[in-house]
């Protein structure tokens, strides 16, 4: 997740309350995703990185609820977020929060995937698209609501991002992610610096 913000200490405090707030304790999340690797006291961890040019990331080792934390922090905030999702190296999706409510939404797998796998959506999608309609895919809405937030990026570079099927869907997502310098600069800060 990416939070348009140069306050680590009041994202650090909203974190706090979200969780307080909560009724779903790391047992409850770990139930829910069985299976998945914990350590033997099931702790959970975010990792809040230093504000880098007007951006905040936040790194999970579990599968928290970022969709509601996004939520509640930006309305808390009056600001914007961007959470950033991979999907077993096959989908690569955003969805884009804005003063507590998801305003945009992004999943590559509406243009490439199957029935094997639905991946969650928190907006509505058109259930007509499908791996034909890929190369005419129109990202205007997209951008519009993008462009404000990746300053120099043009439609054509955004439509081809998004277009591209890729073997790993991470190739796409770095695209993705450098559109913005600020972003892109930041994701790499976190992936070298992160233990999560």
């Amino acid at each position: 997740m990416h939070l348009k913000s140069i306050d680590s200490t009041r994202i650090n405090e909203l974190i706090e309350s979200f969780l307080k707030d909560s009724s779903d304790s790391v047992e409850d999340v770990l139930d829910e995703y069985e299976g998945f690797p914990f350590d033997e006291d099931h702790e959970a961890a975010l990792l809040v990185t230093k504000p880098y040019q007007g951006w905040i990331s936040l790194i999970g080792n579990i599968e928290f609820e970022f969709e509601l934390l996004a939520e509640h922090i930006t309305r808390q905030l009056n600001d914007t977020a961007l959470v950033v999702s991979l999907i077993d190296s096959d989908y690569w999706g955003y969805v884009l929060y804005e003063r507590g409510r998801a305003l945009d939404e992004y999943q590559s797998y509406f243009l490439f995937g199957n029935d094997e796998y639905r991946p969650v959506s928190f907006q509505t999608v058109d259930p007509t698209m499908s791996s034909s309609d890929a190369a005419d895919y129109d990202c205007s809405q997209h951008f519009d609501k993008l462009s404000p937030l990746f300053d120099g990026v043009t439609k054509e570079l955004l439509t081809q991002t998004m277009v591209t099927k890729s073997t790993f869907a991470e190739e796409p997502l770095i695209s993705f992610l450098k559109c913005s310098k600020s972003l892109n600069s930041m994701q790499t800060c976190c992936i070298r610096n992160s233990k999560v």
